[in-house]
């Protein structure tokens, strides 16, 4: 099933969201696994994110999270390597049974050590709606 789009005023809850990925499951692990895996990730707040992101030697204290990206993760709990581009999903608040898309698993510093960053849907909203007015879908030919 489609998965729905939030808008900038959507109420989901952000401490119970979901990933997932055909990513490795460790740090360090080569290729791409065979198992679709999850994970569930809470959001963590953009200072905070900021904040862990400038301890990490490879970024520095000068560090500046764009707007456009989200975080996610807490111990341990993470998205690795060959995740990208999977999503970020989040219960709705008055409908705990239907998620929308809330990010797109982007980056990050190693595997379950600090959050990771996703591209974050609402940010790009106004641009998805735009290129989805401009480009229509198509239905398949029926085969005869």
């Amino acid at each position: 099933a489609p998965i729905c789009l939030p808008s900038a005023n959507t109420m989901f809850n952000s401490t119970d969201c979901i990933a997932t990925g055909w990513g490795v499951g460790n740090f360090g692990n080569k290729g791409i696994g065979s198992v679709l895996r999850m994970v569930h990730l809470p959001l963590v707040d953009s200072n905070t994110c900021q904040e862990e992101f400038r301890k990490a030697p490879r970024l520095g204290p000068n560090f500046n999270l764009h707007n456009s990206f989200i975080c996610a993760g807490r111990d341990l709990a993470d998205t690795c390597t060959g995740d990208g581009g999977g999503p970020l999903v989040c219960p709705l608040l008055d409908d705990s049974g239907k998620y929308v898309q809330i990010g797109i698993t982007s980056w990050g510093i190693g595997c379950g050590d600090l959050p990771g960053a996703y591209s974050s849907v609402i940010a790009a909203r106004e641009w998805i709606d735009t290129m989805s007015d401009a480009f229509p879908a198509t239905s398949p030919r029926q085969s005869e």
